[in-house]
């Protein structure tokens, strides 16, 4: 074992991208995503908060 290769690496992961520009995410840049207008679809804007609901992300990057 080579000493670059000690550590803890990240075998796999999932992750999403939400309110941010798809382009530059894609490219491996952060950037603020345009502005949005509405708020949550769903009844109840406080499930977002509620670790038992799934996020429910639609159109993301």
């Amino acid at each position: 074992m080579t000493r670059a290769s000690r550590g803890l690496w990240i075998e796999k992961s999932n992750s999403y991208a939400y309110n941010i520009d798809c382009a530059a995410f894609t490219k491996g840049l952060l950037a603020l995503g345009g502005p949005a207008v509405g708020g949550p679809a769903g009844p109840d804007p406080e499930a977002v908060f509620d670790p038992d609901k799934p996020v429910d992300l639609p159109d993301t990057c």
